[in-house]
Parts: C-alpha cells; structure tokens; sequence
C-alpha cells in the first residue's frame, strides 16, 4: 500500500491500516495484491478524506429518552433525516424486589455513513438479522492506534449509542458529556449506574464474528447486593 504515491505498509492480510493520518485531510491510496510468485496486481486506487478535528459520527442511532429529535407523537423516527429505529421490549430478567434488567430487539435503518470519504457500509448481521440487536447493553472498545483505546461505545437496549470517552489514565474510568451518568472501570470491567447498581462485562465477541470486539455483560447486581447472571 502507498499513501500519495509514497510506500505505507506491506502486511499478509486483506486489511491494513493508517494511524498517522492528519484531521480534515485529503489522502489518495494505492493498493498491490501480491501472489506468491511476486506477481502484482493492476493498481487499485482509493480516495478518503479524514474528519475534521474532534469530529464524531454524525448518525442519529437509536431512542434517547430526551432526545427531541424524534416524532412528537412517540413515533420512532427522526424528523431530521427520515431514519427508522425499531424497538420493541421483549424479556426482563428479575432478580429479588422486582428488580430487573430488560432486554429489547431493535433495529435502526441508518446503517450507513455518507461523508466527503465516501458512502461507509456500518450495518453489521450479529445472527438476527442485518442491523438487528438483541440485547440488554453492550460495550465496545474505539482504538486510537493499534493497542491504545480511545473511547468506549455504549449501546443501550434500544440501540441507542453514547460514547465514553471523558477517560483518566490514572483511574482507568471512563464516563461521558451525555446525560447518561454512567462510568466503567475498565480496571475491573463493570460499568456503574447512577441507581447504584453496575454490571460486569465479562463476555468478548471473537474477532471472526461480525461485533468482533464488543463486550457483553455477564452479571448484573443492584444497590442491595441483588445479581443477575
């Protein structure tokens, strides 16, 4: 691979990747498959623009409780851009004094990204269906190079997703500027809830499957001591 005609990278595998790049700027690619015996392929060409800056996704994923970008009637879709969010409660797991977690299957039609770079495919089949989710929460790691995280996704029952991403190095607490108020220690791997419970996230998707990397939780205890497992 060569970035503006200079040599980049050379790996074994169908992906690579560019960690040095610069923000709001324009980078042309060039890409060689290889075969064993040496020979290269004709020349394949890509053209990406990086986001500006301090730059965030732009999609409007999932139901927020306050967000007042969704129909005034209760319907579930975004009066900005016509996006549909599905989601519908389908278990709640209950543990002593009627305290539970539930789980929803949702979905959400904005399961692309256009931007100067492109159109960007993000939809994902996790085994429910092509952007279909099943879930009580989950967490996902965002890297910033190739072993260092820069933020953390939470993605709510509804499908709704909110970064993590005010972190201290020396706590290893990561919490957020959303009014969600929640915190994960990723020292011990549970995430805290303003109601005094938190869960543990001890279950990783395989890096073959289609949520390689998202983490899952495995046991869920309320103020008084309460779990879900």
């Amino acid at each position: 691979m060569y970035r503006n005609g200079q040599w980049l990278v050379f790996g074994w595998g169908p992906t690579a990747s560019d960690t040095t790049v610069s923000p709001g700027t324009n980078y042309t690619y060039t890409i060689y498959a290889i075969d064993w015996h040496f020979n290269l392929s004709a020349a394949t060409t890509v053209t990406v623009t990086t986001p500006p800056a301090g730059a965030i996704d732009p999609r409007e994923v999932g139901v927020r409780p306050l967000g007042s970008y969704w129909g005034g009637s209760g319907e579930q879709i975004d009066m900005r851009s016509g996006n549909l969010n599905y989601s519908m409660p389908l278990i709640k797991a209950l543990g002593r004094g009627n305290w539970g977690v539930g789980f929803n299957l949702s979905y959400n039609s904005q399961n692309w990204r256009q931007d100067p770079g492109g159109t960007w495919l993000l939809g994902r089949d996790v085994g429910l269906g092509y952007g279909w989710r099943l879930q009580a929460g989950s967490l996902t790691p965002v890297y910033d190079g190739a072993a260092s995280i820069h933020h953390f996704l939470f993605i709510d029952p509804t499908g709704a997703e909110y970064r993590l991403d005010q972190c201290s190095s020396s706590t290893a607490i990561c919490t957020s500027l959303e009014g969600i108020y929640l915190a994960y220690n990723s020292s011990n791997g549970q995430l805290y809830f303003p109601d005094g419970s938190f869960w543990v996230f001890g279950s990783t998707s395989a890096g073959t499957e289609q949520d390689a990397g998202t983490m899952y939780p495995t046991l869920m205890e309320d103020s008084n001591g309460n779990q879900l497992s």
